[in-house]
């Protein structure tokens, strides 16, 4: 009986190990001294002088939006504007989980757009009217 209950304690320290790592670990931007990283891999083409994080995917610098370290192309920078965020709500037995605040919906002078991710890694922007 100890012996079920030790397997038992030892399998949920092991899922909340777990679940606690991918809580601490998710891909976000990251400025280093000569670089911008998304997820550790370098951005590139981004301005360093002018570079803002906007939410953990999102990112802006003079000249472009990225989202997760990709330039979002045919966006008008001057117009951009965020319409939505996602606010994750506390789970009311285990507070808060592993979500993060981020954007959901943005605008700029030609539309509203949602941000969509395709399965093959490629991002996909959806007008929405």
């Amino acid at each position: 009986m100890i012996r079920k209950l030790m397997i038992l304690a030892g399998l949920f320290m092991m899922f909340q190990f777990g679940f606690s790592l991918s809580c601490s670990m998710p891909r976000r931007y990251e400025i280093k001294e000569n670089d911008i990283l998304y997820s550790g891999i370098s951005v590139k083409g981004v301005d360093k002088s002018s570079f803002k994080k906007l939410d953990i995917n999102l990112a802006k610098d003079k000249n472009n939006i990225y989202y997760r370290g990709k330039n979002l192309k045919n966006l008008d920078l001057e117009t951009f504007k965020v319409v939505s965020w996602y606010e994750p709500v506390p789970h009311p037995v285990w507070g808060m989980s592993c979500k993060f605040r981020y954007i959901e919906r943005f605008r700029d002078k030609n539309g509203e757009y949602g941000i969509e991710d395709i399965s093959d890694g490629e991002l996909k922007l959806e007008e929405r009217e």
